[in-house]
């Protein structure tokens, strides 16, 4: 699982495609968001449309942080934070702080919007359950800050690359896929 945040978390609402087209996190031991994967910062600032009386800040994502994933291109959104901890053009890296839930924005309480697109189109996104392997389901669930390190699949993944001749892309891609552990731990045993 690659959760936004730590510790104990809560699904309040999942993945629904194009009538909620991320997943809504409620941080239980931390409210701290990090990143999710290693790129550059594109956006930290307030998602808000000009109205008559001046800026909405009840709109959309509130105050969000927008990474650029350095292997994919993908967009990471992380919305409606209390406050950011981010700034444009910053190197991250996955696990690093970028901001503190919270009910900015289109909001009725706190909470971290995650979504992945594509692009930065509004039409590109992803299903983000199914690529951090956060259930789509209502629940409390866990992420330790080093649920990602697995030795052992760590040396399957240098196998499979090293033996196959696979470059970097490929080799996210295959671990993004949905059954791609179990796969490249298959092809490691494969390879011998």
């Amino acid at each position: 699982m690659n959760s936004p945040l730590y510790g104990k978390f809560r699904v309040s609402q999942g993945y629904k495609g194009v009538s909620h087209k991320g997943i809504d996190l409620v941080g239980i031991d931390s409210k701290e968001i990090h990143s999710t994967v290693d790129g550059i910062v594109e956006v930290a600032r307030w998602d808000a449309k000009l109205g008559a009386s001046g800026i909405d800040t009840k709109y959309g994502m509130g105050q969000y942080v927008r990474v650029k994933e350095e292997n994919t291109n993908y967009r990471y959104y992380f919305g409606h934070m209390s406050q950011i901890l981010a700034t444009p053009g910053q190197k991250v890296k996955k696990g690093d702080a970028i901001g503190i839930e919270g009910r900015t924005g289109n909001a009725t309480g706190s909470h971290v919007h995650y979504e992945i697109r594509r692009t930065t189109s509004n039409a590109t996104f992803l299903n983000v359950s199914e690529l951090s392997g956060i259930p789509n389901q209502l629940g409390i669930y866990e992420q330790n800050e080093t649920a990602d390190t697995d030795p052992d699949f760590e040396e399957a993944k240098r196998k499979v690359q090293e033996k196959a001749g696979l470059d970097d892309n490929t080799m996210r891609y295959l671990q993004e896929y949905r059954y791609g552990k179990e796969l490249i731990r298959k092809l490691a045993a494969a390879i011998g």
